[in-house]
């Protein structure tokens, strides 16, 4: 599997946000983190219906799975801090 520079980066940026989720950040870095994340797994499902055929779906899991870490993180440390409400299950 070949990854480009900027897939590179983008995998490192997303890495660095997850070891930093919840440390030192406000409630509205917290829900940018959050929404920036969604974008991502919106473009990677759109660049996932365009994509050729030698990428691999697993490109792709990792990616999206990257992008829902962030998003768990980012609302269970709002939740701990008091800004949103826990979900009710």
């Amino acid at each position: 599997m070949e990854i480009t520079r900027h897939r590179l980066k983008q995998i490192i940026k997303e890495e660095l946000l997850r070891e930093n989720a919840g440390m030192g950040m406000s409630p509205q870095k917290k829900a940018d983190a959050a929404k920036k994340a969604v974008m991502g797994l919106l473009e990677a499902a759109q660049d996932m219906g365009d994509s050729p055929s030698h990428v691999t779906a697993s490109e792709y899991a990792s990616y999206v799975s990257k992008q829902a870490n962030i998003i768990m993180d980012m609302l269970v440390s709002l939740e701990e801090s008091g800004a949103l409400s826990p979900a009710a299950e």
